[in-house]
């Protein structure tokens, strides 16, 4: 099953748009968030939050590392 997330920007109605499988849905939530961060950087010339850059870019490596190890055990999921 495939999932798609959608919003747009309140500002210049630019949509962002990202499609993925059920088991990464934290990973498409934080890609999503990260796109907006860097669309409010590089459009509307906007400087982030120190606390909630550090935060976007530190969660990102454990993230990562678990929605690896999640995808390499799908198919011991889908076994039992």
């Amino acid at each position: 099953m495939v999932s798609r997330y959608s919003f747009s920007c309140n500002e210049c109605g630019n949509k962002f748009e990202i499609r993925g499988y059920w088991f990464n849905q934290f990973v498409l939530h934080w890609v999503l968030d990260y796109k907006y961060m860097i669309h409010k950087i590089i459009v509307h010339k906007r400087k982030p939050r120190l606390k909630y850059f550090l935060k976007m870019n530190l969660i990102a490596v454990p993230l990562f590392i678990f929605q690896f190890f999640d995808i390499l055990l799908e198919p011991i999921r889908r076994i039992l």
